[in-house]
This record gives C-alpha cells, structure tokens and sequence, in this order.
C-alpha cells in the first residue's frame, strides 16, 4: 500500500531522555516473566544510529532499560481443517493478527516484542467483516524513546501483510506512557507514516525489527 505524502515531516518527537534503573535479576521459572541481565552494548541496526521517537540515546548507545522483564512465548496456533479447505473462506482474526506482530524485533534488546510483552493477543482486536484491526502496544519503559519506531514497526508489518481493505489502529496501551498522545498522533497521520518510511535510513531500521532472527 503505498500513500503520498505532501513532504518530508519527522516521525519523530522529543520525548525525554530519563535512564532507567533496573531491580537485580529474577530466576526464569518458566509462565512467569524474568529479567534480561544488564546489557552494555547493542550493534547499531542502522546507519547514523537512527531512533525511534525523539531525542533517545540511539540504537548504538546507552539502553534506557538495562534488564527488562522477560515473558514466556505462547505456543504455535494449531491448524483447523476450515483453513486447510481451500474452500472456506479465510476470515482473518485476533490470534492472525498477533502471529503477524508477535516476532518483531525489539530495537534495544535481543528479544521479540512478545518475549518483552509489548504487544498481547489481548490488546489485539479485529473486525474483519468491516476490516478494522486495533493494536496496542505496551512499551517497557514511560519514558521509552523507542516507542514511535516500535508502533511504526507493528504499522509497516501489518501494511505489509493485509489486504488494502483493512483500516489499521496502532496505538499506545492508555496510560503507560508518558508522550502515548504524540505517539499516537504520529502513528494515525498518514502522510507521517508515509514519508518516515522515505526516509531511507528510519526504513532500514524498520526493516531490521521486522526481519527473521537468525
């Protein structure tokens, strides 16, 4: 899908800059989530170590949240013999939707925004008879300045995988950061989106989180 853009806007925002001091590291016990241990340097994705919403230390620099909680992946969707039969028609729903999102790469840490709880089948709702898909993503931290790149992200992918009837809604879990408006703001314009991603550089970030990890 492609859609014009009437000139070059900035994703991103200045969102503020504040370190994130971590708890010790917890024992993964398996349901339970558990801590990253501390991580004191990540490659930079992109060129120019691009960010993801305004004024953050970059993709190449310090980590805002040094030892996030990690989640426990769900299990694969079992197959029905409906959407084996080539002729039923493939409706598209919740849990679809979250497989498409699920395995994004988290710009700051090695992990998916599953294993990190950003996105959750929960928080993803689909009408597929009037084609609206309504994500919301939980950034880590309040302050996450990575939060525009990752909804940015979950937007492309979701672009990039449904058909062009579907109306899309990427937006921030109320209440659980401290710029969600902005970010929001920024993810429904359009013409925002559009010329982020003619942004040779932001795009090859983004292409990065969406890539298969090896």
């Amino acid at each position: 899908m492609a859609w014009s853009s009437g000139g070059r806007v900035k994703l991103v925002t200045s969102l503020p800059e504040t370190p994130f001091t971590s708890s010790p590291p917890k024992p993964h016990t398996g349901s339970e989530p558990c801590r990253l241990g501390p991580l004191n340097e990540r490659p930079a994705p992109g060129p120019d170590n691009m960010v993801g919403a305004g004024g953050g230390a970059g993709l190449g620099g310090l980590l805002e949240n040094a030892n996030p909680l990690i989640y426990q992946r769900s299990g694969e969707r079992p197959v029905t013999a409906g959407e084996e039969d080539d002729q039923v028609p493939d409706s598209i729903d919740d849990r679809e939707i979250f497989d498409l999102i699920r395995s994004i790469n988290d710009p700051e840490h090695p992990l998916t925004l599953e294993e990190l709880n950003v996105v959750e089948q929960v928080r993803v709702k689909v009408n597929d008879k009037e084609s609206t898909v309504a994500v919301e993503f939980t950034p880590t931290i309040p302050h996450c300045s990575m939060a525009t790149l990752i909804g940015l992200s979950i937007k492309v992918k979701l672009i990039r995988s449904l058909p062009e009837r579907f109306k899309m809604d990427v937006h921030i879990t109320p209440g659980t950061h401290a710029s969600e408006h902005a970010v929001n703001k920024q993810l429904a314009d359009k013409e925002r989106v559009a010329a982020a991603l003619e942004n040779s550089h932001l795009l090859e970030v983004v292409n990065q989180c969406l890539s298969a990890r090896s």
